[in-house]
């Protein structure tokens, strides 16, 4: 039985209930870039006793929900520091310490730019994401800061 998962105004994403030899083709990762949510959101369930596997795209399913019931829903087009109480105008630039995943890179770019996403993943395609700052070690003097007894 084939099931149809459309994600929000984005590309179509299909899935089957497989049979116990077969395996998705393509598998289900957070941040895969494959729908246009802001906030790419999956559950994942498995079980080896029970031979099972389960993957949810939570974010594609919020955006139906949100649909019928958008009086529940506060989206604000800036960033909510939490740290400091107080919103943030404009996107961060990267300082991760790993490098930027490329599905946040475009979504980063489109809202930079004000493009539609799928223009921004044609046309940065063959670039790279930002790379990651490995923060500074510190070194404490005379070696290790610790002793063994």
């Amino acid at each position: 039985m084939e099931t149809q998962v459309k994600a929000p105004h984005a590309l179509d994403l299909s899935f089957q209930f497989l049979e116990a030899e077969d395996t998705p083709e393509v598998l289900w990762e957070h941040d895969d870039d494959l729908c246009d949510c802001t906030f790419q959101r999956l559950g994942f369930w498995t079980n080896p006793y029970l031979g099972q596997t389960m993957r949810v795209r939570f974010c594609c399913i919020w955006a139906e929900i949100v649909k019928d019931y958008p009086q529940f829903v506060e989206e604000v087009s800036h960033f909510y520091n939490y740290n400091e109480d107080k919103y943030e105008d404009a996107p961060r630039e990267w300082d991760a310490e790993f490098d930027m995943p490329r599905a946040i890179w475009y979504r980063q770019l489109a809202t930079k730019t004000g493009k539609p996403l799928d223009y921004i993943r044609h046309a940065y395609h063959d670039a790279e994401p930002p790379k990651g700052k490995p923060k500074p070690v510190k070194k404490t003097r005379g070696g290790t800061s610790w002793k063994l007894r």
